[in-house]
């Protein structure tokens, strides 16, 4: 439910391939989180459902920072691929700087 909330929300203010793309790391994100926390002997509790809640966050904000500045360089003209490349190399820096800070 809370997936189709947030492509619902961001389709209506970007495009809806976009607002697909940056849904889906949602799942990607928690699936990966599952995976290493099992690993590590990570319970779910308050504190870990606190900090799945904030990366949410981080992770949608991002996406949006990341796939709005590809298609910006899709919209310029560049090829699909190389658009992907030129747009996520342009932001790197900030969103790492971001996520470090947090």
């Amino acid at each position: 439910m809370g997936i189709l909330l947030v492509l619902f929300f961001l389709a209506l203010f970007l495009n809806i391939r976009l607002a697909f793309w940056v849904a889906f790391g949602i799942p990607i994100a928690f699936f990966g989180m599952f995976i290493l926390a099992s690993y590590f002997g990570v319970t779910i509790n308050v504190l870990s459902l606190f900090g799945m809640i904030i990366v949410i966050g981080i992770l949608v904000d991002d996406g949006i920072v990341i796939a709005e500045n590809i298609y910006q360089h899709y919209e310029r003209g560049k090829k699909p691929v190389e658009a992907a490349i030129d747009g996520v190399l342009e932001v790197i820096p900030p969103i790492i700087s971001a996520i470090i800070t947090t």
